[in-house]
């Protein structure tokens, strides 16, 4: 019987890797089906069965790249990494540039919506093309490490290097690699106590990604959890600089954050909103909030019971990894962002992953593959029942994984009070 088990686990997995070459959907699905599989019933892989399973990630972005060169040869891959660098360039000179491999030339670009340090940047590299392809080894290598060392935590590990988000990320090589780095060097270095040096780094990312603002507000709170009055006005007052710089950028200069709008390759509070005031209208939304208050009132003991009894116990070093980053995902989440910041949610999801029962793991594998539905629709959108139900699942992962959010935040401060 546990030989047969093994051959199962060891075909399954066999066809995970081949099915992406098949058809994207076709992947997930059984993606999905074996990660259920495996958490809920406690199946432990062998050795053999783990190196197939973090193949999946090798296999999948090998497609990806295949599909990209065969289907669209000019099609432009890492344009975000491309745009910033050409952007920094700019400077110093204002030489176009040709982006690989749409062979578009380019003149420089009055703004790309980043923070006022990107404008005093002086660097005047001429070869941008090889700089990004070292900025794209160095973060495969830093993926391929993580996944290497990921151990317990394969499952959720390379389900977020498979995800929507992770693609995103990687063809766009978005500038928001740096904050990744920067990110889990803190995490898992462990460096949330004060440091001048980490709070000046801290401020130069911000002042040229504008976003890690937040995390400024991530150290107040840590520093408050642990009675640090010190480092609490310390922190405060490197975040009132940060702002009055920023809002110096935005309103004086009147420079404009980016705010991407997609059906399927954008996300946020915000981003949905202005989807249903331009896009939808809100006749329909009430329709739908209507169904939605019936569907709670009809099970609202279940949701009663599922917030009163919502405990989640972390230990202190988790606190404060969760306390630095959670103010970040709000703001991100609130927003309206391309799909790749949705990595940021899965750097959180990867840290409390060990902490939760069965259920809300495979819950937030499955929140994970859903981040973004571009690839399982397509460029484009075409009206039909699967991609509607597709939008639907996407919406619903996200809110509802918001309100997990929320919850796990009002545990936290509820341990923090106490």
């Amino acid at each position: 019987m546990n030989k047969n088990k093994v051959k199962n686990n060891l075909f399954f997995l066999i066809f995970i890797n081949i099915s992406i070459f098949i058809n994207y959907r076709l992947f997930i699905i059984l993606f999905v089906a074996f990660i259920t599989i495996v958490q809920l019933k406690g199946i432990s892989l062998k050795k053999h069965e783990v190196v197939l399973f973090k193949l999946i990630p090798l296999s999948y972005f090998v497609n990806a790249f295949l599909n990209t060169i065969n289907n669209n040869q000019k099609s432009s891959i890492f344009w975000d990494m491309q745009n910033f660098l050409h952007y920094i360039r700019c400077n110093s000179s204002n030489e176009p540039y040709i982006y690989n491999f749409d062979l578009i030339l380019k003149q420089c670009p009055e703004t790309i919506g980043y923070g006022p340090l990107t404008d005093l940047i002086f660097i005047n590299f001429q070869n941008i093309w090889l700089l990004t392809l070292i900025m794209f080894f160095l973060f495969s290598i830093f993926m391929i490490y993580i996944s290497y060392k990921s151990n317990e935590k394969s499952l959720i590990i390379t389900t977020t290097l498979v995800s929507p988000g992770v693609h995103f990320l990687i063809f766009s090589l978005s500038s928001d690699i740096f904050i990744i780095f920067y990110l889990t060097y803190l995490i898992f270095a462990d460096k949330e106590s004060l440091n001048v040096l980490n709070l000046l780094l801290l401020t130069a990312l911000t002042q040229i990604k504008i976003f890690p603002i937040a995390f400024f507000f991530g150290y107040i709170l840590i520093f408050y959890y642990k009675k640090e009055i010190k480092n609490v006005v310390i922190s405060v007052l490197f975040l009132i600089s940060n702002i009055a710089l920023l809002l110096n950028h935005l309103l004086i200069d009147e420079n404009i954050i980016p705010a991407p709008i997609s059906f399927t390759r954008s996300f946020g509070l915000l981003h949905d909103f202005n989807i249903l005031s331009e896009y939808i209208g809100f006749d329909e939304f009430f329709i739908l909030v209507f169904f939605i208050i019936i569907f709670l009132i009809v099970f609202r003991k279940f949701f009663v019971n599922l917030i009163s009894k919502f405990d989640i116990n972390f230990n202190q070093q988790l606190i404060n990894n969760l306390l630095l980053i959670i103010p970040t995902l709000f703001l991100i989440n609130s927003y309206q962002n391309w799909g790749y910041k949705f990595v940021f949610n899965s750097i959180f999801i990867i840290l409390i992953f060990q902490h939760l029962n069965n259920g809300y793991k495979v819950y937030l594998m499955i929140v994970t593959l859903l981040s973004s539905t571009y690839y399982l629709i397509g460029w484009g959108f075409e009206e039909n029942v699967i991609n509607y139900a597709l939008i639907i699942l996407s919406k619903l992962s996200f809110y509802t994984f918001y309100i997990f959010l929320l919850l796990i935040t009002f545990n936290i401060l509820k341990k923090i009070r106490n």
